[in-house]
């Protein structure tokens, strides 16, 4: 038992060792959606042109698992005069990863 004792308590510190990184990492990892965001708040983004048209936005699972909110969102709110029609239900193919072919 004394063994097994020693080994953990040797592994102990690689494993918290592992896990500051971890972290660290996790705190400076961003969605991109969720870093242009943070950029444009921080610092601003240069003059986006109006576009009088509309889009439909699908919120993807993975965002809503991220619980970041709706950052891709917000990143097309920062254009002028864009119409945003939002669609909140799973589309069942994992997004454009279930688009084979475009038309």
């Amino acid at each position: 038992m004394q063994y097994v004792f020693n080994i953990f308590h040797y592994r102990f510190f690689d494993i918290l060792k592992v896990r500051q990184i971890v972290e660290k990492v996790a705190k400076n990892t961003y969605d991109a959606s969720e870093y242009i965001v943070k950029i444009s708040k921080e610092d601003g983004l240069l003059p986006i042109h109006n576009h009088a048209g509309s889009v439909t936005l699908h919120h993807s699972c993975h965002s809503r698992a991220q619980a970041i909110g709706f950052k891709s969102q917000e990143l097309l709110q920062l254009i002028p005069d864009l119409k945003i029609s939002s669609v909140e239900r799973c589309s069942g193919h994992g997004g454009s990863f279930g688009v084979d072919q475009v038309g």
